[in-house]
């Protein structure tokens, strides 16, 4: 067998009346006065809120949460201009925390998925029909619980699955001020945790020798060339941003945001450093992203902004060329057609069509529901990039993802099933950052590739899933189950998973999920190796260039979520 090599990812973090033409132009010159007073306050109003006193939202600022396996959310802020759908993605399936960070998190796309968690209403500070302030903020304990506790054997690729535990908290202040026809809203808020358990660390949580650090605190630098086990970072300032939005018609509107918030983007989860705006011309909306900048604000994850996908030039200069998307969306009667692409100059160019039906948008947890997504990408790789190892395997010109999903609704319950397939490795540079795929990525262990990715991103890998969850007791209660096999190159997994969560009242809400893991590792393929030895610096592992002796392995990643978490 030909050998491999498998790769240190540095970039593990892979791992949202009319009125007169006079009193128009009135307002405009009293926005433009204001601009700057109404500056950086956090996220926009709840979705309590926000819905009821504006219909120009475009993007959703929700938490980047699974409607299906699992529905505790934590600002679950949805909005749309037509209150039917934005540019978000489909986010329905995730197993993970009570935030999906790791995945794609995405903004949520009522026309779509939807989970009505009951939202506890921000506390105001200054509220009137023309300005508001409020301040809203939440702590999270968060804790996976491997239970694998192997020892480590470098040159076997034998490695436990990882445990620890983190506590993070989060206040913001967010502001509005809206005439009839337009709103700035701004936001400010301060991210900040620690990891109080560490199972790879010594002497203290979060030390010289953790792979945990990759969860919470880590800090190469903005450009990842620096040492991660020498600095921390246990806090972000992931929100400080200006939203402008402008009515121009009953289903149609104009809005402009920037600086750094919560990604809309399908393929960029996570908070994001940049730009986007978006045209809504009632039947057809026009998309456009800009990031500049990535990172983690959540319970699970914790990582100060950074550039994905830049990179060091062969004179030692850093590039970094961003990561762009432009998405259209044409809507009639029950289906959307969207092309779209995504590129990083110097990386990828990746063109996107997709289709979605959906037989009733505005569903509300009564009757019958279908929804279904055909979704195919094809990534084209920068010559700089082909010939490169990721994940394990070889980076090709070009490659194809297929991804298709038929969901089901019946009053509170719902259930389906669906296949993500990769030709070649077409998640080499995008796909880690970010995914529709409605599945967490992240379940293996932190001694792996990109920090625990699971190779449902790898070269040539398909993976059927079924799905199956409810609501009950006003939503508050939400159980999924689902099961999945995957296989690629490089392993081969199988996996059944279920999650509950339930919101107490007051803003307090906790949440479980277990999953059975089984990740068998293929010959000539090595867990937490990148050829000169482990990934984390663990003593021992052996120099050869391949993989190609490794023999196959087989790994419980048997694993449990448990989370608690106020907001207020």
């Amino acid at each position: 067998m030909q050998g491999h090599k498998t790769i240190s990812s540095k970039k593990a973090r892979e791992k949202i009346k009319p009125i007169s033409a006079s009193k128009n132009a009135k307002n405009s010159v009293v926005f433009g006065s204001l601009f700057l007073a109404c500056f950086a306050f956090g996220e926009p109003l709840s979705n309590a809120q926000s819905n009821s006193q504006s219909s120009l939202q475009f993007s959703a600022q929700s938490n980047p949460q699974s409607s299906e396996a699992n529905s505790y959310t934590g600002d679950n802020a949805e909005s749309s201009l037509d209150s039917s759908k934005d540019f978000g993605t489909d986010s329905s399936l995730d197993l993970s925390s009570s935030d999906s960070s790791q995945k794609p998190s995405f903004s949520k796309d009522s026309s779509k998925d939807t989970d009505t968690k009951p939202v506890k209403k921000p506390t105001s500070i200054v509220e009137g029909e023309k300005f508001s302030l409020i301040y809203t903020g939440w702590v999270e304990s968060f804790s996976k619980i491997g239970f694998n506790n192997q020892s480590i054997d470098a040159n076997l690729g034998k490695y436990p699955t990882d445990s620890f535990s983190a506590m993070v908290g989060s206040f913001g202040l967010k502001s509005e001020l809206k005439s009839q026809i337009q709103t700035l809203k701004a936001g400010l808020s301060v991210t900040a945790g620690a990891l109080v358990y560490d199972s790879s660390s010594e002497p203290y949580p979060g030390g010289t020798g953790s792979v945990m650090n990759e969860y919470i605190g880590m800090w190469e630098g903005f450009d990842l060339q620096g040492k991660s086990s020498v600095k921390r970072h246990y806090y972000v300032v992931n929100n400080a941003y200006l939203d402008y939005e402008l009515k121009l018609g009953a289903k149609s509107g104009f809005y402009l945001k920037g600086g750094r918030y919560e990604s809309s983007a399908e393929y960029m989860s996570g908070y994001t450093q940049g730009f986007e705006v978006g045209l809504n011309l009632g039947n057809l909306k026009l998309w456009w992203f800009s990031s500049y900048g990535r990172a983690f604000a959540y319970g699970q994850w914790l990582v100060d902004f950074y550039a994905p996908r830049g990179y060091v030039d062969n004179s030692g200069k850093f590039i970094h060329n961003g990561i762009h998307a432009f998405k259209a969306t044409y809507s009639f009667l029950g289906l959307d057609i969207i092309p779209a692409v995504y590129f990083s100059k110097g990386t990828y160019i990746a063109p996107i069509i997709e289709a979605r039906y959906d037989s009733k948008r505005d569903f509300d947890g009564k009757g019958f529901r279908s929804q279904t997504t055909v979704h195919f990408m094809n990534p084209l790789h920068e010559s700089r990039v082909v010939g490169n190892y990721r994940y394990g395997d070889l980076v090709g010109k070009e490659a194809q993802t297929l991804y298709i999903k038929q969901r089901f609704d019946i009053n509170q319950y719902n259930f389906g099933l669906g296949l993500y397939k990769n030709f070649g490795n077409a998640n080499a540079y995008i796909g880690t950052i970010g995914n529709p795929l409605s599945l967490d990525l992240w379940t293996t262990t932190a001694y792996d590739l990109g920090r625990n990715i699971s190779d449902m991103i790898g070269k040539d890998a398909i993976t059927p899933f079924v799905f199956v969850g409810g609501k009950h007791f006003d939503n508050r209660f939400s159980w999924n189950l689902i099961s999945r096999y995957s296989d690629s190159r490089r392993s081969e997994e199988a996996s059944i998973a279920g999650s509950f969560s339930y919101a107490l009242g007051g803003g307090l809400s906790v949440g479980v999920k277990l999953e059975w893991l089984r990740d068998a590792t293929k010959a000539g393929y090595r867990v937490g190796s990148n050829g000169s030895g482990s990934i984390n610096g663990v003593a021992g592992a052996s120099s050869e260039d391949t993989t190609k002796s490794t023999p196959k392995r087989t790994d419980d990643r048997s694993h449990s979520f448990i989370w608690v978490r106020y907001e207020f």
